[in-house]
């Protein structure tokens, strides 16, 4: 992975974050707390709207939305699943190509 799109990976972890963290200081964790949100940057809004296509955050007005805590939960242990599953299959090709470059070099 470059250099670039590791920067690019934490600044949307850290967008992500944020918005998570002005959704529970307002404590709009359910239907009756729902709240407005004054996101000040184009990140945090387009971090919102895809939080809300996931629906970890639900829209209960056009400008008011909620954490769902068990939805974002789920969705983490589905997050560290596919980490997980990418980790075993970059570890697997990773020691094929080394077992083929040992026997290739052997032989020669």
């Amino acid at each position: 992975m470059s250099t670039a799109a590791i920067a690019a990976a934490a600044a949307t972890a850290r967008t992500r974050r944020r918005v998570l963290a002005a959704l529970r200081d307002r404590g709009a964790l359910s239907p009756s707390t729902a709240t407005s949100l004054p996101l000040t940057s184009g990140r945090e809004r387009r971090m919102l709207e895809r939080l809300v296509r996931e629906a970890v955050v639900v829209r209960t007005a056009p400008d008011r939305v909620y954490l769902d805590e068990a939805r974002l939960a789920a969705r983490e242990a589905e997050w560290r699943t596919i980490r997980i599953r990418l980790i075993a299959i970059v570890a697997g090709v990773t020691i094929a190509l080394a077992a083929a470059v040992y026997l290739v070099s052997a032989r020669l």
